[in-house]
């Protein structure tokens, strides 16, 4: 009988010890299986992330090319239009809409990038009120654009005063060329 009883110890505690095995085995596969799985799923996310770097990357080109023609329309458009001011206040003289129409079909439709509308002025003044004239100027031109359909949120104003000559403020010709208003174009991101 205590033999018996041994023996049903014994196979017990094998039993015992063959499922504490088999529950380590099965816990060791189940964190194989896990770590396979978060790698695996990692090799994905980083094939992913390469594939959306890559379309940025090729989507940034294509802005960058839309960028540059729109940069160019509008560029031909100032240089064939006028956007005129009464003297030394920001209010658009009539003469500038036929430009400033102009101007706001060439932005509706290059709907992906922004502008930012400079003011400039000449050197005749004090540098303050300069630029806070060339802010208004560029508020008033954003103003236009935005009756004409142009999103607000695409404009950004620029004040430069006269810090930003294209020639020397030496003439009254000079001062006039200095006096403008220009447009940078920049991608939506």
């Amino acid at each position: 009988l205590k033999a018996e009883a041994e023996e049903a110890a014994r196979l017990k505690a094998e039993a015992e010890e063959a499922a504490r095995r088999k529950a380590e085995a099965d816990k060791a596969a189940r964190r194989k299986a896990e770590a396979e799985e978060a790698a695996r799923r990692k090799t994905e996310a980083d094939e992913a992330a390469r594939r959306k770097a890559e379309e940025f990357v090729e989507l940034t080109a294509e802005q960058e090319r839309v960028a540059i023609a729109c940069q160019q329309r509008m560029s031909n458009v100032v240089a064939q239009g006028v956007i005129r001011f009464e003297y030394a206040k920001a209010s658009l003289s009539r003469k500038s809409n036929e430009t400033l129409d102009r101007l706001a079909d060439v932005a509706k439709g290059c709907p992906e990038v922004r502008l930012d509308v400079e003011g400039h002025t000449d050197s005749i003044g004090r540098r303050p009120a300069n630029r806070t004239l060339s802010l208004q100027r560029a508020n008033a031109v954003i103003d236009y654009l935005v009756k004409s359909g142009v999103p607000r949120e695409r404009l950004r104003p620029v004040g430069y005063g006269e810090e930003k000559p294209v020639v020397p403020n030496n003439s009254s010709s000079n001062r006039a060329r200095n006096r403008r208003i220009e447009f940078s174009i920049r991608r939506n991101g």
